[in-house]
């Protein structure tokens, strides 16, 4: 990945945001984000973009993480069992849920992830224990998903049941479901 370039995408393209360097926070990761609803702001949810080539095996003692794929192919491995998530789709993992993301042998993806509640380094632990996290909340409801993206100007529409519909305005639309 190019450094220099991706920060100065991101800081473009999300000037209000902080950006944080995956290496700072544990040696294995190789990703650059914008923190562009950052949990200090509310601690009800956080929101962030990232350009990712691996994050490290982690889970989260509470949090409920929503990965949505805006650009690539991201690989997400979660018990040793690897899932592809294409383009436009979206993986929710679960609070205690082991997991890692990579850009499935391409130099980087682009990701958004969404977290309730908002994501803390005290809530995040690297490494391959498990231990006995049990889940502190429920994944975040169509509403909040809803509430979220209005609030970042994307057009959000209820398309059935646990089901929206999003449109970034530039040409791509994303549909979420919730099951």
């Amino acid at each position: 990945m190019n450094s220099k370039q991706i920060t100065e995408a991101l800081r473009k393209e999300y000037p209000h945001a902080t950006i944080v360097i995956g290496k700072d926070e544990h040696p294995d990761n190789d990703y650059i984000a914008a923190l562009i609803e950052p949990t200090v702001n509310h601690a009800h949810y956080s929101a962030t973009v990232m350009v990712l080539g691996h994050q490290a095996l982690h889970r989260h003692k509470t949090t409920a993480e929503i990965v949505i794929v805006l650009k690539g192919i991201v690989e997400v491995v979660i018990g040793g069992q690897s899932k592809m998530v294409t383009e436009g789709a979206f993986k929710i993992l679960q609070p205690g849920e082991a997991h890692e993301l990579s850009a499935g042998g391409k130099d980087s993806v682009w990701v958004a992830l969404y977290a309730e509640p908002g994501m803390t380094s005290e809530d995040t632990i690297y490494g391959t224990e498990t231990g006995a996290v049990q889940p502190a909340t429920e994944p975040p409801s169509i509403e909040s998903l809803m509430e979220f993206f209005a609030d970042k100007h994307i057009a959000v529409r209820q398309s059935s049941g646990n089901t929206i519909v999003l449109d970034t305005g530039d040409g791509k639309v994303f549909t979420l479901s919730i099951t």
